[in-house]
């Protein structure tokens, strides 16, 4: 399972198409309160956020994370232009962090590979 939280239906939907192009099963979830409650209720693989959603929360994710059974990667994404945020989503444990063209430009090479 990889869970997507974004509120963007344009980022969700080529991020879920992608996945599901390769076999994997993904969810959006547009607030960090549902991306919390899918984290409690099932394995996830991996957790892919948007740095701009405004419900994030770095800290509460990286906790969440240590409890889920499957230690999902945390992968996060945001504006180019937007660095001190980029720089916070490092600080905070995220495995990757890049600016969205470049989250963008790699995903079907990130699926194939099984993240």
């Amino acid at each position: 399972m990889i869970l997507l939280l974004s509120d963007d239906l344009l980022d969700a939907s080529k991020t879920i198409a992608a996945a599901r192009a390769h076999g994997h099963t993904a969810l959006q979830c547009r607030t960090m309160a549902v991306l919390l409650e899918q984290l409690a209720r099932q394995r996830v693989a991996s957790v892919i956020v948007d740095l701009q959603n405004t419900t994030l929360d770095l800290i509460g994710l990286r906790q969440a994370r240590e409890t889920n059974e499957g230690k999902p990667s945390i992968i996060a994404y945001g504006s180019h232009v937007d660095a001190g945020r980029l720089k916070e989503a490092r600080e905070a444990g995220c495995e990757e962090v890049m600016p969205r063209s470049k989250y963008f430009e790699g995903l079907e090479k990130r699926f194939e590979r099984g993240t």
